[in-house]
């Protein structure tokens, strides 16, 4: 159990980097970013406790600022538990934990940095933006990662192809946990291991300091597998759904 709650508070701290914060109760709280108002990871009510009055408070409050109310839980089925409410399963996010051996990179052909200084952070902010198709925000983005980065136990990656950036990802250090987000690599680089070594460098560099390594992925992005190759290993999920309009 212990576990449980090292991996949720490390996800909600780098969620808090970007999002603000809205506590309904202590059942329901309330993550945002209103100019992200559509992205599904930065905008969540999060369920910590079972009660439709808060879920729908919640709703309401998210509504209301024209942000897309995704409910996050870790129950399935909420319909069935949540008496009297109605709405729509929209994905899973699976979280997985490293449970490998202690290795190093051996991927030879592909440079991994670590970003060093606010002046190279243009290349990873183009990167991560690009390969997750929200060039649309990337204003908002490039204030909230420059802002994260001065302050936060933020470490990112950066893969070089022929010293070009092709892929990127970021660690979070919270509670003696590395939470491994915004893995991403351009769509004309995928296939080639970019995103293996970006994994195997994290893992490396988790391993070194002693922290336990964890990642996320929705089902739909169909990538348990990718990271099951690297010795990461399901232990739980949460359910997504969306209220009916």
């Amino acid at each position: 159990m212990k576990c449980y709650y090292s991996i949720e508070s490390n996800e909600l701290c780098f969620i808090e980097l970007f999002s603000s914060k809205y506590v309904i109760d202590d059942k329901v709280v309330v993550y945002y970013n209103e100019v992200m108002h559509d992205d599904d990871f930065f905008n969540r009510i999060y369920v910590k406790e079972l009660d439709i009055n808060s879920i729908n408070e919640a709703i309401d409050k998210v509504r209301s600022r024209g942000i897309i109310p995704f409910i996050y839980s870790i129950h399935k089925n909420l319909n069935h538990r949540c008496g009297g409410c109605n709405y729509n399963y929209y994905d899973e996010l699976a979280t997985l934990i490293y449970r490998g051996p202690d290795r190093r990179n051996t991927i030879e052909s592909i440079r991994v940095d670590v970003v060093s200084c606010i002046d190279e952070l243009d290349g990873w902010i183009d990167v991560f933006t690009t390969s997750f198709s929200i060039r649309n925000y990337i204003d908002e983005v490039s204030k909230r990662i420059i802002t994260a980065y001065r302050g936060a136990r933020l470490r990112l990656g950066l893969a070089l192809e022929d010293g070009i950036p092709v892929g990127c990802s970021a660690l979070l250090v919270h509670d003696n946990t590395a939470g491994l987000y915004c893995l991403g690599v351009l769509k004309e680089h995928r296939r080639r291991g970019i995103a293996t070594a970006l994994i195997s460098h994290a893992i490396d560099y988790a391993l070194s300091q002693g922290y336990t390594l964890i990642v996320q992925t929705y089902k739909r992005d169909r990538l348990e597998s990718l990271y099951s190759k690297s010795d990461f290993k399901h232990i739980y999920s949460k359910y997504i759904y969306l209220p009916d309009s």
